[in-house]
Order: structure tokens, then C-alpha cells, then sequence
């Protein structure tokens, strides 16, 4: 939870930050490419 917290409030550009379906519409593309 600590983790995530600090990942939270990091104002710098981080993968995190990207929306959950970014993240599934990648997994599709890795996984079909």
C-alpha cells in the first residue's frame, strides 16, 4: 500500500499513470503480435 501511495503522488511521467484499459489493450497486442 506504501508503494502505491508514493506512485500515486509522484508528479513525474510514469507508467502508472496510464489508464487500466491501456494497459489490457497492450497486453492484447502483445500477446496477438
Amino acid at each position: 500500500m506504501h508503494l502505491r501511495s508514493r506512485i500515486h503522488h509522484q508528479d513525474g511521467i510514469s507508467p502508472f499513470k496510464f489508464p487500466q484499459e491501456f494497459w489490457v489493450f497492450l497486453c492484447f497486442v502483445i500477446l496477438f503480435f
